[in-house]
């Protein structure tokens, strides 16, 4: 998995025009992941940015992980989506509830990408 992370990261930089190593790319991975573990929110994925620093600038980084990031989230939305369609399925007293949650991850979604 962190292999496959790596190399979607591998290829964001390389769109973005930046040459680095799949073997660089999967150091840092490993390092935002290890990060991550100890701080909140899941916020040591940015340390991937510092970790790739000689080759990629900070900014152009941590942009690469937060847009790939962003992308993650709005599939996570998208299965929570059908997800409360299947249990509209069942409950349909629940939509309101449903509708409210949709909302919310809508406006969570666009927070983000204004962001």
């Amino acid at each position: 998995m962190n292999v496959l992370f790596a190399v979607r990261l591998r290829y964001v930089l390389a769109d973005m025009g930046y040459k680095v190593s799949l073997s660089q790319t999967l150091w840092a991975q490993y390092g935002g992941m290890l990060a991550s573990d100890f701080t909140p929110a899941r916020a040591g994925y940015l340390v991937a940015a510092a970790l790739l620093n000689p080759a990629v600038p900070i900014s152009a980084g941590s942009s690469a992980i937060l847009s790939i990031q962003s992308i993650e989230f709005f599939v996570k939305a998208a299965g929570a989506v059908l997800g409360i369609l299947f249990f509209i399925s069942f409950f349909k007293s629940l939509l309101p509830l449903a509708v409210l949650g949709v909302a919310v991850m809508v406006l969570g979604a666009v927070s983000i990408v204004l962001l």
